[in-house]
């Protein structure tokens, strides 16, 4: 969400060279301000931009390439062929509860035995814990045991699984240590002598890799005799979409692809309960990328956030209207409750960092006995949206405290964390977001420590002053529909591939501006064509703009109302020429 940017923060324009643009928008055959939008993202030649205007799943690096993928599928076959029970242990966040559906509707789809547990915030913590052990062992006995977007960091634990008779297939995306857990099998594409390509897959990623990798061993061997009879894994994209989108991974690459893939998927609404869910989010039509992070997200995070995941996992995988619908409604209700609890965490935060800025910390990291674990991420979120700065927000009054971290562009949260591990007794994570946990009587050595080793490699990172301008135009050439139409292939947009900023080339009159409690509704007429659009926390311009002159900054974004979709205006800046 964009909200009201300071008047006094100047609008840069990014330069770009018009031979060059002009050549890649007449051999790819859109308009020269998405030629110079791709540009602006690192594609240079014609092939790199119809690849990434058209993103297909057919354009994934091949499971092969991902190291241990051989030995894990070798694993699950066997485990097929032998009818033993599958146990999939998923983390308690969207990332993991996605995948741990993705996995568990794959592998029963093939015939398999399969369980699930999801660890408890508060009882367990994260990651095969002991105490999620001993449930498995005393609720399943020894089998293949699966983990989902954890498992990296837990070495103890994974040697205790195979002397409990355990075999040990891990899938996590998280920084590896140093030392390896003892696994059967690891699939982790930041793991040390694993060559593929692209290293920042969320955890639901790795997952799909995985069953990416058994159903090509399945088709090789001949498993399916009909080609009806083989999973179409375009159907699992939703939720993949899902958990890439959560958990803030880059949108370049394979993940861009995911998501492109899930939000078709998504539009045909194949799955019972995530329609019940999207229907209790008020979402009925096609979603994007931030009815994701605002809405389906945050209510899959709530459930493990206050109590256990399990509800969140199951309306993925339930297929029953009236079950899913009962299990919309209490995620809703665990929802309403964290909103509740985040607020007022939130609320104390910032008042606490404000007082905290009279130092000038490079890093905030702030601590309150008594603020709920479960929303530190979020909150830490929005503490870098507001204050420009990392966050870590930590809860308890010892002997131990549990944080939660979020980072800005270009500063690794983790390397960090690695940084001050001999004040930390467990960190994991990865460059934009952590957890750790540490002694109450470290903290002031901690905060010390970390404050410094973040102010020395923020020096090496360019000024984040000023607004960005991408392209510089007339209204009417916006809404020309040969522009609209390349300028969609540009999304999905998020972390990685940034939605590009636009501003009137001059100044412009508002038809309406009408304000709606702190936000602004407006309209502007161009060359016949009527804009609508929305300023977030900018309902204090709108007398200025009823009879002013103003340059606006602006996203463009694609509404859908009552079946019905247009591009609408999302302002980001107001600049007033009077």
């Amino acid at each position: 969400m964009t909200f009201a940017s300071s008047p006094e923060r100047p609008w840069l324009t990014r330069d770009w060279d018009q031979q060059p643009c002009q050549a890649l928008a007449e051999a790819v055959g859109v308009p020269l301000a998405i030629a110079v939008l791709l540009r602006g993202r690192g594609i240079d030649s014609p092939e790199q931009a119809e690849a990434f205007l058209h993103p297909s799943l057919q354009d994934l690096p091949p499971p092969e390439l991902m190291k241990g993928m051989a030995e894990a599928v070798d694993l699950v076959l066997d485990g097929l062929a032998q009818r033993q029970r599958i146990i999939v242990v998923g983390d308690y966040d969207a990332d993991g509860i996605t995948g741990a559906a993705v996995l568990c509707l794959f592998l029963r789809e093939l015939g398999a035995d399969v369980a699930w547990e999801l660890p408890h915030r508060f009882h367990d913590g994260y990651g095969l814990r002991p105490t999620v052990l001993a449930r498995l062992h005393e609720r399943h006995g020894p089998g293949l045991l699966i983990t989902v977007d954890c498992g990296i960091s837990d070495y103890d634990e994974v040697a205790q699984a195979r002397a409990l008779g355990y075999r040990v297939i891990i899938t996590d995306h998280h920084q590896p240590p140093t030392r390896l857990p003892p696994a059967d099998a690891i699939l982790n594409p930041s793991q040390p002598g694993c060559p593929y390509p692209y290293k920042e897959l969320a955890g639901v990623g790795v997952v799909f890799y995985l069953t990416m990798g058994i159903r090509s061993r399945l088709r090789r061997d001949g498993f399916w005799q009909e080609p009806g009879e083989i999973p179409n894994l375009k159907a699992l994209m939703d939720l993949v979409a899902i958990g890439t989108v959560a958990d803030l991974v880059p949108l370049r690459g394979p993940n861009r692809i995911f998501v492109r893939a899930g939000l078709e998927t998504f539009a045909t609404r194949p799955r019972t309960g995530l329609t019940a869910l999207a229907t209790t989010a008020g979402l009925a039509g096609p979603a994007a990328v931030e009815d994701i992070t605002f809405r389906l997200a945050p209510r899959l995070n709530a459930v493990g956030r206050i109590g256990d995941a399990g509800k969140a996992l199951e309306i993925l995988t339930a297929t029953d209207p009236c079950q899913a619908a009962s299990l919309a409604a209490s995620i809703e209700a665990d929802n309403q409750e964290r909103r509740l609890i985040q607020e007022q965490v939130a609320g104390a935060a910032v008042a606490l960092a404000r007082q905290e800025l009279a130092r000038q910390p490079s890093l905030l990291l702030l601590h309150d006995a008594a603020w709920h674990p479960g929303v530190l991420g979020v909150v830490a979120t929005r503490l870098v949206e507001i204050f420009g700065r990392p966050c870590i927000l930590m809860s308890g009054s010892g002997p131990f405290l549990k944080g939660s971290g979020r980072s800005v562009p270009g500063l690794n949260l983790h390397e960090l964390l690695h940084d001050c591990r001999e004040l930390l007794a467990a960190y994991g994570g990865h460059a934009m977001a952590a957890g750790l946990s540490l002694r109450l009587e470290d903290l002031a050595a901690f905060r010390a420590r970390i404050d410094r080793l973040a102010a020395e490699r923020l020096l090496d990172l360019p000024p984040a002053d000023g607004l960005w301008i991408d392209w510089q135009a007339g209204l009417a050439e916006l809404g020309r529909p040969e522009f609209l139409e390349s300028y969609a292939r540009l999304g999905p947009f998020g972390r990685g591939n940034p939605e590009p900023v636009f501003a009137t080339a001059q100044g412009v009159r508002l038809t309406e501006a009408t304000p709606v409690k702190s936000h602004l509704r407006f309209a502007v007429q161009e060359d016949g064509r009527r804009w609508t659009g929305i300023g977030f926390g900018m309902a204090g311009y709108a007398p200025r703009l009823q009879g002013e002159a103003a340059q606006l900054a602006f996203h463009l974004r694609r509404n859908s109302f009552r079946g019905i979709q247009r591009w609408e205006m999302q302002l980001s800046a107001v600049r007033f020429l009077g």
